[in-house]
């Protein structure tokens, strides 16, 4: 599925959590949404990385 074909999916979450987000995001030159895809990636999908390589 391309990017623009994926529906929006609006995620609450505890002030607290959302500020680890944000810092993590900058700190990784990401937007939230990206960081939270990726993280969720890393979690789930494993595989898809290699020892010490970011997706």
């Amino acid at each position: 599925m391309r990017q623009k074909q994926i529906p929006p999916f609006g995620v609450r979450m505890q002030p607290d959590l959302k500020r680890k987000v944000e810092e993590s995001a900058h700190r990784n030159g990401r937007s939230m949404n990206s960081e939270i895809v990726y993280q969720l990636t890393k979690l789930y999908f494993p595989e898809r990385f290699k020892e010490g390589e970011a997706a």
